[in-house]
Formats: structure tokens, C-alpha cells, sequence
């Protein structure tokens, strides 16, 4: 049911959003914030909230490839399996100055 439910608001929100304005071009900086957003979101189950952000923010279906979005923040993080945003987050309280 909660699928469902998700499906609906989105689809109500896609729904409400194409009567505004329209929203400004997606700039590359927004593009790898979402996609930051949204890897944490899937990865804590909140996938309602990632399919909202999704349709809200005008980011495509498809993921920003993790290996790009390091790329492109020159950032290297040392367990693939969680969120860049994790390891953003431990560089950023590590004193030490190195990578997670």
C-alpha cells in the first residue's frame, strides 16, 4: 500500500508542478547534490522522499554513475558501500585530513 500511496503524492506533486512555472535549467553543481541526496535516501530506505526529490528537482530516472559523481568531486571514498555522502561527512570530521 505505501507504494502506492508514494506513487499518488508523486504523480499529485508532478501534477501540480507542471501548472507553475517553469523551474530553472538543472546546473551541474544541483545535479551532483541531488544525486548525493537522493544515493542516501535509497540506501536509508526513504524511497518515497527520493521519487518526491526526483519529480520535485526535474533529475532524470536514471543515477548519476557513483564512480562520476567522485570524479567530479575529486573525492575518493573507501567503502562503496555506502552513500558518498557518508564518506563526505567523515573526511569533513576527520582531523586528520584523510579520506573515508
Amino acid at each position: 500500500l505505501e507504494p502506492v500511496r508514494a506513487a499518488l503524492r508523486a504523480q499529485v506533486f508532478h501534477s501540480l508542478n507542471q501548472k507553475n512555472l517553469a523551474r530553472p535549467q538543472l546546473s551541474t553543481e544541483n545535479m551532483i547534490i541531488n544525486e548525493l541526496i537522493r544515493d542516501y535516501l535509497e540506501h536509508n530506505h526513504y524511497f518515497h522522499t527520493a521519487d518526491v526529490l526526483r519529480h520535485e528537482a526535474g533529475q532524470p530516472e536514471e543515477h548519476v554513475p557513483r564512480s562520476m559523481l567522485a570524479s567530479e568531486l575529486r573525492f575518493h571514498c573507501r567503502d562503496s558501500q555506502l552513500p558518498l555522502l557518508y564518506g563526505i561527512v567523515a573526511f569533513l570530521r576527520d582531523d586528520t585530513g584523510s579520506s573515508a
